[in-house]
Formats: structure tokens, sequence, C-alpha cells
């Protein structure tokens, strides 16, 4: 704390690991509380701002931007959240399944996924797998077939990266300087597949839905060049300029840039940063009165020895890559990684069987020694063990969403699902078990 407080320059953010866990939202205001009064927003070394290639010049005289007010689920009152800047708003993942199940207006019956694969990391296997049985279309979009195309009624082969135009602009803040690239296509595609741009704006053709980018209409047929000409049209750098840098281009400044967020873009009236809002308080209120729990439980009487941590594995990216046979050779199913000190309290060695289980259901898994796993923690890689795969478990992994639930222990403000952190017991597999 010393060293962060008084350091020059730096910075704290949170991630996926921690967005699973409980307390979530709390635990990501207090980082970015203590980045607010370590003055480290807005700041040369600090949290700034890169504003790529492709985006637009930011008017530091612009102000504080207005959000919008969500539209609010009909499940459990979960509130939308704000998009970036407020442009849009969205759902979270973790009502869908619900949205889908529960009778009366609004009750989703037909849904479009984009290269997603909710069928392995929906909270709640059981209510996902339901959910997409029960929809009157499903459509999915994605280079190989996956998990959730077994529940498809259409499914669309799509380009590979490597066989379209694309340029840089995800990436723009995660750069440590402004930079940009355009890419050509490497490859000529199959002529049956479509890039993914292309089902939705014929969808909206057909449909009558406007539809514009710049000054093209949902009536137009534009190429893939053309549409992001469309859509950078107001660019700081020009995208014909991009294109004639097939490595790339980083700009003259070569750092980010500080100065006119702070305290211009503050919504408050005395342009001053608020840490007490009281939703934050009455959540750091709840947490002081919390038991300390010896085992993996959150409350007394819970009788668990473990916290299961969740997380992506090396070899692959969330569901991506499973089926590809260089990485399935490395990795062919997701470890129950376990300190080796409750692996001999539990007469367990490397590669046995296991049950992990808890009250919303039990998985069969491998356990493996890892020394980077704490006494009283398991970790359990999700996105594997898709339900519709006979084989085994060493052949197809494990689904750690059958321990999880979609209305235990939720974010009450993000809506977001308990997905990491979740008190199992694990157990020897009986003798014989099929894994």
């Amino acid at each position: 704390a010393v060293l962060f407080a008084t350091a020059e320059t730096g910075g704290a953010s949170t991630g996926t690991g921690l967005h699973m866990a409980i307390h979530h939202n709390l635990a990501t205001q207090l980082v970015m509380t203590l980045n607010g009064l370590c003055g480290r927003y807005d700041r040369p070394g600090g949290m700034n701002r890169s504003e790529g290639a492709l985006g637009r010049q930011f008017d530091s005289e612009t102000g504080a931007i207005p959000l919008g007010t969500p539209p609010k689920s009909r499940i459990r009152g979960i509130s939308g959240l704000n998009g970036l800047f407020g442009a849009y708003f969205e759902m979270p993942t973790n009502t869908l399944a619900d949205e889908i199940l529960t009778p009366g207006e609004g009750q989703i019956r037909a849904l479009i996924v984009n290269g997603g694969n909710p069928a392995l990391v929906l909270a709640e296997e059981a209510s996902a797998r339901k959910a997409l049985e029960s929809l009157d279309l499903l459509v999915c979009l994605d280079l190989f077939r996956s998990a959730t195309a077994e529940y498809a009624d259409y499914v669309f082969g799509v380009r590979h990266p490597f066989e379209r135009v694309d340029v840089s602009k995800l990436m723009d803040a995660t750069y440590p300087f402004p930079f940009g690239h355009y890419t050509p296509a490497l490859l000529e595609g199959p002529q049956e597949t479509l890039e993914e741009w292309q089902v939705f704006w014929g969808l909206a053709e057909r449909l009558g839905i406007p539809l514009r980018v710049g000054h093209l209409t949902a009536e137009t047929h534009p190429s893939s060049d053309e549409l992001l000409d469309a859509m950078y049209k107001h660019a700081r750098v020009p995208l014909d300029e991009l294109r004639r840098h097939p490595s790339g281009i980083a700009f003259a400044e070569r750092h980010t840039t500080a100065g006119g967020v702070i305290p211009n873009m503050i919504g408050h009236s005395d342009k001053k940063m608020a840490a007490g809002h009281p939703d934050v308080l009455a959540e750091l209120r709840e947490v002081r009165a919390e038991p300390v729990s010896a085992g993996g439980g959150y409350d007394r009487g819970e009788d668990f020895d473990f916290r299961m941590i969740t997380y992506r594995m090396k070899e692959v990216y969330c569901t991506q890559g499973q089926n590809l046979p260089s990485l399935a050779r490395k990795r062919s199913y997701n470890p129950v990684l376990m300190n080796p000190a409750a692996m001999r309290r539990l007469e367990l060695e490397h590669g046995d069987p296991v049950w992990v289980e808890n009250e919303h259901g039990r998985v069969e898994g491998i356990v493996e020694a890892s020394e980077e796993v704490g006494p009283g923690t398991i970790a359990f890689a999700f996105g594997w063990g898709n339900p519709k795969d006979p084989r085994p478990v060493r052949e197809k992994g494990s689904s750690v969403q059958k321990l999880t639930s979609d209305d235990w222990r939720y974010d009450s403000v993000t809506g977001l699902a308990l997905q990491s952190a979740i008190p199992v017991n694990v157990r020897p597999a009986r003798s014989g078990a099929r894994v």
C-alpha cells in the first residue's frame, strides 16, 4: 500500500477473475477510489486515455456525458447496463435463460449467437440447456460447430479473421501509446461463408429495420472496406492513411493523453469524485458483518472445505481452441487443480478421478497437484464439458456450470452470477467411475 501510494506513476485495475466473484462491484469501486485518492487518474504515468487512430479527437470542453436510464429485466429486477459513453444499453447475460423461459410480454423466443457459446458458460447448466432447447429460433454464427450450435436451427459458417479486412480499433484502450493498423484479407475465404456483419445487415434489409452507417443504408450492399470507411469517416487518422502502412503506425506523441477529463467530465456539480455512494457504504457494512469462516463457506454452519476459483486455461481462451487438434493434444480436459497438502489429506494422487459438489450440483473431474493453489481452494477452468458430448471427462473436460446458480448470491447492482470463489467439497470418485 505504501509503495503504491508513494510511487510517482502507476495505477490499479480489476479484471475478469475478480468480477466473477462475490462483492465484485464493491471491490471495483474500492480500487477506483484508491486510484482517485492517490491521484492516478488523468495524469501522466497514471490511468490515462488513448484516443487511438480511429477514435474522434477528444474535446476537453465536452463536459459530463449524460447517461440514460437502462431498462430493467423482468428477472429479479435486474437493471440493464450503460454501454460506452451511454451510447447503448445491454442486459446482463445472467438474466438470459430466465428471460427465455419466463412467459409473458417481452419473453425471448429467438436468439442469434455471434461467436459466443452460452451452452458452456451461462450459470446453472440445466437452466441454460432448457432455455436453448425451448427457443423457437436459434441461429449461431461461428468458425466451428460449437456446443451451442448443437441446439441451433441454423448455423452460419463465418469468415476467419485472416479471411477479411479489419482494423485495430477494439484494442485502442490497451495500447501504451496511440497505434493503428489496417489489414487486408490474407486468404480468400470459402464462397459459402459470410462475415458476421453481413448476416445482420441482410436481416435489417429484409425486416425493413432502419439502418444507417454514415451514408450507407440497409438497402445498399457495401463491401467491408466501404463499411469501414463509413464507420470511421471522422477518425483522427484517415483510414486511407492506415492502409499505406501495412505494419501499422504509431503516432508522433508516443504516449497516452492526460488532462481535460478531470474535472471537466465529472458529472457532480462540485466537479469532485464522490467515493461514498450509499450502495457502496451499505455493502461495506455487509462485508464487515460477515463471519470469518475457516472453511469454504460464507455463512456459519456451511460445511464446505474449499472455495472453487474458476479461470481460463492458458491452452485455450474460454471455449475457443478446444477443437483445434494441436491444442487438444496439449490439453483434452480441464483438471481440478489442488494444493498437494490438501491432496494428501484426502489421500488423492495426481490424476485421480474426483467429485466436486455443492448444493447446486456435482461434477466429475481429474485432480492434479499445483503449488500455485492455496490449501483451502481449488482451481477449475470454465468453458469445458459439452453436456451433449458423450465422451468421458478425460476427453471432453468438466462443466463447472453445474456448480453455479443464476439466482444465488448474484450481484444486485450488475446482476452477475457468482461464478468464482464458490463453496464446494471434493471427494474421491467411487471405484470404476466413468471419467
